[in-house]
């Protein structure tokens, strides 16, 4: 079958945005990378390999066509986060998947929805595994980490209060890790990537939603009894995965909060 007459429907993003609360939202985020990772991704695999056999097919080798042979050999063997096209660097799955985070305002979020893509132009992407249903830390703490972390693009409360989740693609760069301290005074470390513009393309995101960090927030005293819900503290992508090659190596900045004279 010529490759022009296929056809996938992407991956439906899980609208995550009537959450109710830290658990629900942790248990929603966790359940829609489960949805791609065990069923959607087979049937990417297929959609990829049937594609790919089609491309490999074609007695041309014009240039386009020659760029399209060298994509099929990579996604015979690779999930592609977004439909094939005619790109010299696609977004393919990396050896260990990442969860990772892109925070950004509700006006940013729905336009990310609509047009299924999470690069504008030539704008960075900065993701962070640090999750969104992590009420133990203030907003401002976030908007802080961030611009530390990617200071060619500040941001102010409100470009991050929604999310959308998504699995780190191979052009996702690590970038740097902090050390930010949540509302009871505790370091978190926070880790962050960043993906260099490429021009509108589009990218399966898993979940969107609103941010449950805490606003207006100063330090609390610590809980004098543990939490009988589970600890949310835990990274969704798992405490054990290796460095990949290629990974930038990281530096540890601590974010000192700022102090006023009383």
């Amino acid at each position: 079958m010529p490759p022009r007459l296929l056809f996938l429907q992407r991956f439906q993003p899980r609208d995550l945005t009537k959450a109710w609360n830290q658990l629900n939202l942790f248990n929603e985020i966790q359940f829609a990378f489960l949805i791609y990772s065990q069923v959607y991704s087979k049937t990417l695999m297929d959609f990829q390999k049937r594609w790919a056999q089609g491309v490999l097919d074609l007695e041309e080798n014009r240039p386009p066509v020659v760029i399209l042979k060298q994509l099929a050999h990579l996604l015979k063997n690779k999930v592609c986060y977004h439909p094939p096209m005619l790109v010299d660097q696609p977004d393919l799955a990396r050896e260990n998947d990442r969860h990772v985070f892109v925070y950004l305002s509700r006006e940013k979020m729905q336009k990310v929805l609509e047009e299924k893509s999470i690069t504008f132009g030539l704008e960075a992407v900065l993701a962070t595994t640090m999750q969104p249903y992590r009420s133990d830390l203030a907003l401002q703490e976030m908007v802080r980490a961030h611009n530390i972390a990617w200071p060619h693009r500040r941001v102010e409360e409100p470009d991050l209060e929604g999310f959308i989740a998504i699995f780190a693609s191979t052009l996702f760069i690590h970038l740097l890790e902090l050390k930010v301290t949540n509302v009871y005074g505790r370091e978190v470390a926070c880790t962050f990537f960043v993906r260099q513009g490429t021009g509108n393309r589009s990218y399966d995101v898993i979940a969107c939603g609103i941010t449950q960090f805490t606003k207006n927030a100063g330090v609390m005293p610590r809980p004098a009894v543990p939490s009988p819900e589970p600890d949310l503290t835990l990274r969704l992508s798992g405490p054990n995965q290796k460095r990949e090659e290629g990974d930038m190596k990281p530096a540890i900045v601590n974010l000192k909060k700022e102090t006023s004279a009383t």
